[in-house]
């Protein structure tokens, strides 16, 4: 399925001429992109968003602003889009937002006014993704931890028990060796995903992605840089 038919949000209404025009100008608009021609990729997704009015036309449009250092424009289309965002995706615009609001120079007064003034993450003023990222760096210290434990179990049991039958003492060494060598597993298993998720988030706010939200996620492009 094309990324244009992901884009299913109310649009205004329109004829099936409008409807095709916008969709091949939105692919050219992508290709523009991909070949670093952000004026152009502008020219193209403008006239897509004025013939369909499909807000999400408008996310993309701030990665082209961006990456020609247009940041105000960038996010007076990021506050615009939402408006429409699903409740869902709407910390990922707003931490957007915050990064490209600390582009601005000095005295330079953002023009958000929908998402401006918000704090991701419950008010608390954290950003999830380096919380994610702490947890991350957490659950790999305690995997490394009991992964050493471990090991040493492992060869105190190789001493006591050459033949690999264990009973009394031994017994409970070997019930403390597979207990640490689970927590182990786990504790990287945690702690690698929270930490990719937390970098992920912490990419997309710099704009080193290029992301396109979709009602049920996000389509992420581009490259990283």
């Amino acid at each position: 399925m094309s990324l244009w038919m992901l884009l299913s949000v109310p649009a205004l209404a329109q004829t099936a001429e409008d409807e095709e025009q916008a969709k091949a100008l939105y692919s050219q608009g992508e290709e523009a992109y991909a070949e670093e021609e952000f004026e152009q990729a502008l020219k193209y997704w403008g006239a897509a968003y004025d013939l369909s009015g499909r807000p999400l036309i408008l996310y993309n449009m701030a990665s082209a602003y961006e990456k020609l250092g247009r940041y105000p424009e960038a996010i007076e289309a990021l506050d615009e889009y939402w408006r429409f965002a699903p409740e869902s995706e709407r910390g990922i615009i707003e931490r957007r937002i915050k990064s490209l609001e600390a582009k601005l120079d000095p005295g330079q007064k953002s023009p958000a006014t929908n998402a401006g003034g918000r704090v991701s993450g419950g008010g608390l003023g954290v950003d999830p993704a380096w919380v994610l990222v702490g947890v991350g760096a957490a659950g790999l210290g305690t995997g490394t931890y009991f992964g050493l434990q471990s090991r040493t179990g492992t060869m105190e049991l190789n001493q006591v028990c050459p033949t690999g039958l264990c009973t009394g003492e031994q017994s409970s060494l070997l019930a403390e060796n597979q207990r640490n060598s689970i927590i182990a597993d786990t504790a990287f298993l945690v702690g690698i995903a929270a930490a990719g998720t937390g970098v992920t988030l912490l990419l997309i706010d710099d704009g080193g992605l290029y992301v396109s939200p979709t009602p049920n996620g996000f389509l992420v492009g581009g490259q990283f840089q």
